[in-house]
């Protein structure tokens, strides 16, 4: 049992990790991708027709696109993972839930996958309806249209752009009080296993 609750906690925080890298990884190439490709002087030749000084905006939108798809589809997989070992140091392993670093844990996690499936499930894709009518209007050459769908687009991303940092931040809660309510159970076994053998060596 002691080899299995170790293999679940180093599952646990393998998971927990590579749920804020991916979410760092998605910031880091959006703020990278939009800083440096409009210097660039990109041009598009499917969208000759529209603002060519927008060209390598457009080009990071679409690189960007797929970037998020990824990290969402990412997080889908991982959140079900995390809270899954979750379940299991509580339920199989006996991890103490009404501890408050336990509790604080529990309380944080599903705030996280509700801020993610917020995100992803509400404002994704009408966001993304709406990048790729820019794209189709831009190539077509209906200017008007073409920024009607970008301003749209623009509109939501401050509040996705929210909802993506409140998921980081709430994993970063996790990942401090996390040892607190791993290792308060570890303690009290080492000890029980210990009681014995202490017992012997005072002669009772």
């Amino acid at each position: 049992m002691n080899c299995a609750r170790k293999w679940c906690d180093g599952a646990y925080w393998l998971a927990l990790t590579f749920w804020i890298g991916v979410l760092i990884a998605g910031g880091v190439a959006a703020t990278a991708s939009f800083t440096i490709l409009p210097k660039l002087g990109i041009s598009l030749e499917q969208y000759q027709a529209y603002d060519l000084t927008a060209h390598g905006r457009i080009a990071a939108g679409k690189l960007m696109e797929a970037v998020f798809t990824f990290v969402d589809v990412t997080q889908l997989v991982i959140c079900v993972l995390v809270l899954g070992l979750t379940l299991m140091q509580i339920f199989v392993f006996r991890c103490p839930i009404r501890r408050a670093a336990n509790m604080i844990r529990m309380a944080c996690l599903i705030l996280a996958v509700g801020t993610f499936a917020w995100r992803a499930l509400a404002l994704t894709p009408e966001m993304n309806r709406e990048l790729r009518a820019f794209w189709a209007e831009a190539e077509a050459g209906n200017v008007q249209q073409a920024d009607q769908h970008r301003d749209a687009f623009s509109a939501r991303h401050p509040t996705a752009s929210r909802w993506y940092g409140s998921t980081f931040c709430l994993l970063l809660i996790v990942v401090v009080v996390s040892p607190s309510a791993l290792a308060d159970n570890e303690r009290k076994r080492t000890s029980m296993l210990q009681t014995p053998d202490l017992l012997r060596g005072t002669g009772r």
